[in-house]
């Protein structure tokens, strides 16, 4: 039970009108949190690294998804693989839920609580390169790392770590939901540019799931089991990582199409052709609409663009370029323009339309959208999904009807050489109607994606709001496997529960958070 007098901070539920905490339901066997938060006040170096100050828990309950959030009973806050031990075995033992948090950048509420509660353990101060091994072109790091700050790290030296997923991200998170970003087509996702882990599991054992060699076939690929297990089976505490050489010479070229089914036969000429290109993005013209309001030195026509980065020496690069042109003649009319960046600021303006996407949404709603100015509270959130390259095209032309179907602001930003896309939205914070909307909208572009042999989530991660869809896209018989893993590793069910898996009818689980959610329903108010 939470400590006497503290129920009503300790846990409870979001609402989303009067962004208020419910106080904590009371569980069966919910744990000795009283005996938990003592004991690591005591053994952890500083009693200050457990939170449970109600703004905390606060700031712990979400990410930048727009999932169902729920505070936890405490943040942990770690600073060692020792600590993370400690704090794991004292959970197990008591059979309390963990969450583990990176930055806080995962977007399918892979880090939001579950009813049930427990403690969101805060790997952020975990945050250091321990070792760099240039010659081998790897390194390992600590799991609150954020990427960005590796590769400023890392630059100096000619080398970089190549996923790029969302600026701030950190390592673990990435590890954990198996993300990729813009580079993906060429250097892989994380499941390649990692070479092994440190786990910590539910029992508050360390594993190693590899060595540092670039490659190895001894026993089973534990570092791809737990890398995409989105914090469910253990808490990464190391991680190795393959890095890359900085490509000498950097170009881009723009190519404009009249709608996103020539841009997506272009881009399946482009994979076919087998070119050794360094990134291939695709927008739709709400995206470059959007992205143009953010970048005031773009130049980009409003129309869907391809960016093909080419790098390497300049004969290179200027051969890709000619192949790419050809590629765009043999399109036809439906190719509008095709051209080269002559500037490093030219360069940078067109890049910038494409990552600053995540803010672009709330802009362009304000500017098209008569009944939002810039007082409404605008929220984003982003989906997406796959399908083998063969079908891209005609997938990105449903996606836009199914846009048009349900009315929302929600650009198209591709990985186009991956077959994969998102979504970004911009929804009024509390309005409910365009949530539901957003949600359906979200389904039925996961189903869509899977009966063209697609998948349900190219990189985002399954969290809570996609583990509907697994069986759909895998089968009972897989969903089953992946139940039986963890099964045998977390008996106790300890690490983010309620995520990835689909709980199957009548179990003890479903039986939990169903209780949790009655209990909380009914004590609904502020606090």
């Amino acid at each position: 039970m939470p400590p006497a007098g503290a129920a009503t901070y300790l846990h409870g539920k979001k609402d989303s009108k009067e962004d208020s905490f419910v106080a904590a339901p009371t569980l069966p066997e919910p744990g000795n949190y009283t005996e938990l938060l003592t004991s690591l006040r005591s053994k952890l170096p500083d009693p200050s690294q457990v939170v449970t100050d109600p703004e905390a828990l606060q700031r712990r309950s979400k990410d930048i998804s727009v999932a169902e959030s729920f505070a936890p009973h405490a943040v942990v806050y770690v600073e060692s693989e020792a600590q993370v031990v400690l704090v794991v075995q004292e959970c197990n033992r008591l059979k309390v839920p963990i969450v583990a948090y990176g930055a806080g950048t995962s977007i399918e509420g892979h880090v939001v609580p579950s009813p049930l509660g427990g403690i969101v353990l805060d790997l952020s101060r975990m945050d250091k390169l321990l070792e760099l091994h240039k010659d081998d072109l790897s390194a390992v790091v600590e799991p609150g790392l954020s990427w960005t700050v590796l590769n400023i790290d890392l630059e100096p030296h000619g080398i970089f770590f190549a996923p790029d997923p969302a600026p701030g991200a950190s390592v673990g998170g990435m590890c954990a939901t198996s993300c990729s970003g813009t580079r993906a087509w060429r250097y892989g996702t994380m499941k390649e540019n990692v070479l092994g882990l440190r786990v910590v599991l539910p029992s508050g054992k360390v594993v190693t799931t590899r060595r540092r060699p670039t490659k190895s076939s001894a026993g089973y690929d534990l570092t791809r089991l737990f890398i995409g297990s989105e914090g469910t089976l253990g808490i990464i505490t190391q991680v190795t990582i393959r890095l890359r050489v900085i490509p000498e010479n950097f170009a881009v070229a723009a190519v404009v199409f009249a709608g996103v089914l020539d841009a997506g036969v272009f881009v399946g000429k482009v994979v076919q052709s087998g070119m050794q290109l360094n990134r291939l993005e695709l927008m739709d013209e709400d995206a470059v609409r959007a992205g143009n309001l953010m970048v005031p030195q773009s130049t980009l026509p409003e129309k869907t663009t391809v960016l093909v980065e080419f790098a390497g020496p300049n004969p290179i690069v200027d051969h890709q370029f000619s192949q790419i042109k050809a590629i765009a003649d043999s399109i036809g009319p439906g190719v509008l323009r095709v051209h080269r960046a002559t500037t490093a600021a030219e360069t940078n303006a067109i890049w910038n339309v494409r990552r600053l996407q995540i803010y672009a949404s709330p802009a362009l709603r304000r500017k098209i959208d008569p009944n939002v100015d810039e007082k409404t509270d605008l929220e984003f959130s982003s989906t997406d999904v796959a399908v083998p390259i063969s079908k891209l095209a005609e997938a990105l032309v449903k996606a836009q009807e199914l846009r048009a179907k349900y009315g929302l602001v929600a650009p198209i930003v591709a990985h186009a050489g991956d077959g994969n896309w998102h979504h970004g939205l911009a929804t009024v914070r509390g309005n409910r109607a365009e949530l539901e909307r957003a949600h359906a909208f979200a389904g039925e572009l996961a189903r869509m994606a899977i009966s063209m042999g697609g998948t349900c989530t190219g990189e985002h991660g399954v969290g809570k709001n996609k583990r509907k869809y697994l069986v759909e896209e895998l089968g009972e018989e897989a969903v089953g496997v992946m139940r039986t893993i963890k099964r045998g590793l977390d008996p106790n069910n300890i690490m983010n529960p309620d995520h990835v898996i689909p709980p199957e009818d009548g179990s003890p689980e479903q039986q939990s958070i169903a209780e949790a959610r009655i209990v909380l329903e009914g004590k609904k108010g502020k606090l």
